[in-house]
């Protein structure tokens, strides 16, 4: 909790004790002390802002204030002993107190979390830009006439820590869309807009180094959006990194664009998708359970045969990120009209060093690109099944898989690789705990939405196991980083890590 919501939920304990009290006995004092809470109260919204989780205690507060003045304008009471008075604030008191255990467990269920701080010596720069592809029809509109339009958010070091903090995850349409399609309370992420971010919208580029390694990363398929790892972008990017994640429109919870249009995601074809996905999913089962290798190769090619529309998602992802190369190619040789704030990064990105990542189907994608497109130098997949070519065309360059829920989940593409390759397991792990959902709320690891391990801790493996592997393949020497991947670290003994150099 923020502190002033911390002081306001103190300054109801006295309040609350009251009841116990009979009204004859309490000193004046104390009847004084309700005006305290609704004090600090209106500090806190003005200083901190409001929230829904505490309104139960904006609540409490006026009401006891009231309280108070009601019985200031009583006659005094006079003393009694009558064995129902007593009962009845006995059961007042128990009452408050209750309330006041609920006003105070709502934000600490739901917090205003600190994003990690970012550990590299650079500040972080953010902006956000749309590109369109006029060589493509947009293939999920009913227009000809529609061209394949993105909007890509980046994260790049920057000189100083001054000017406006972006917004965490975003518009806040994000938010807004986000809890209805888990199937939960459109307003619950509403108080996600209070959390601060540690990067600065479009501050300069940091003078040094001279160029960037570049970055490219793709979010998760349906539920996904560019920022949905914030904590990862602003830890790579204060490594020196410039990353660009991208947006892909109508198969991610929403899209919006400079001009105001928003594409949201297509329920046709996340229908479509769905109704293919129970094949794969009982081949995965019974892989997870299998321990033959040969066995375990034939049900992940029967898992990835299956959904066939996944597979035509696939070519237009990587499509997208072949494009998002080509403009910043064109941005770093000084054509600002490859995006509108091309101009700041004229000469700052290194286009020789690229590598790609992304989680869940934005990893699957990761992997396809760095079979197919030469310019990708290296690449992580996280914890998305890796569908396309790279079962059957190996990965040559350095690529590290981290996985969740089902340990070795992509084994046959990574003892089939011919370049350096990781398998990293992060036991308590699921899913969702591959984003910046491990910090919003241990309501969801009651739920099984998240896994057992502390999301502060897997944001730290997350952020550490990608420089390290980044720094080693990406810049010159690996020094500590490179000997970080040799083994599993006893830093981190919830991870597992296995790795080849064929």
């Amino acid at each position: 909790m923020r502190p002033l919501e911390v002081v306001t939920l103190v300054a109801l304990v006295p309040v609350v004790a009251s009841l116990f009290v009979a009204r004859s006995r309490r000193p004046t004092w104390l009847a004084l002390f309700a005006v305290v809470p609704v004090v600090v109260g209106l500090a806190h919204l003005l200083i901190e802002g409001y929230r829904w989780q505490m309104v139960p205690a904006y609540a409490l507060a006026v009401f006891f204030l009231l309280l108070a003045l009601a019985g200031r304008q009583r006659q005094p009471a006079v003393a009694t002993r009558s064995r129902g008075r007593t009962a009845l604030r006995f059961v007042g008191g128990v009452f408050g107190m209750l309330a006041l255990i609920i006003a105070g467990a709502l934000p600490v269920l739901f917090p205003v979390f600190q994003l990690p701080q970012p550990t590299g010596r650079h500040a972080v720069g953010f902006t956000r830009f749309a590109v369109t592809d006029s060589a493509r029809e947009e293939t999920f509109t009913a227009d000809p006439a529609d061209k394949r339009a993105l909007v890509v958010e980046a994260w790049y070091p920057a000189d100083s820590s001054k000017g406006e903090r972006a917004m965490f995850w975003g518009p806040r349409l994000m938010a807004r869309r986000l809890a209805p399609a888990l199937g939960l309370p459109s307003f619950l992420f509403n108080h996600l807009e209070l959390v601060r971010t540690h990067a600065y919208t479009d501050a300069q580029p940091a003078r040094t180094p001279s160029s960037f390694p570049v970055l490219i990363f793709s979010h998760g398929y349906n539920q996904g959006f560019p920022g949905q790892n914030t904590a990862q972008m602003e830890e790579l990017a204060s490594h020196g990194y410039a990353v660009f994640s991208i947006a892909h429109p109508y198969e991610s919870i929403a899209v919006a664009y400079p001009d105001g249009r928003v594409a949201g995601v297509s329920k046709t074809r996340m229908d479509s998708v769905g109704r293919g996905m129970g094949a794969s999913g009982r081949a995965l089962g019974k892989f997870a359970a299998s321990k033959d290798p040969t066995e375990r190769e034939a049900l992940f090619r029967e898992a990835i045969a299956e959904p066939r529309l996944l597979h035509e998602s696939l070519q237009v992802w990587t499509a997208d990120t072949r494009f998002v190369m080509d403009e910043l190619a064109r941005w770093t040789a000084g054509d600002v009209r490859a995006a509108p704030t091309g101009s700041a990064f004229s000469g700052k990105l290194d286009i020789s060093r690229i590598g790609v990542f992304g989680m869940s189907f934005g990893g699957t994608t990761a992997g396809q690109v760095c079979v197919v497109e030469p310019r990708c130098r290296a690449g992580v997949n996280l914890d998305g099944t890796q569908y396309g070519d790279p079962i059957d065309v190996p990965l040559r360059v350095p690529f590290m898989f981290m996985t969740s829920a089902i340990p070795g989940l992509n084994d046959p593409v990574y003892e089939r690789a011919t370049g350096p390759a990781y398998s990293v397991n992060v036991e308590g792990s699921t899913h969702f705990n591959y984003t910046d959902f491990s910090m919003l709320s241990p309501v969801f690891r009651r739920m099984g939405f998240l896994g057992k391990i502390d999301g502060a801790r897997m944001e730290r493996i997350m952020n550490h196991y990608l420089v390290a592997f980044f720094d080693t393949h990406l810049k010159t020497g690996g020094g500590e980083s490179s000997a970080f991947l040799d083994s599993s670290s006893a830093v981190y003994p919830e991870v597992r890590l296995s790795s080849r150099a064929p």
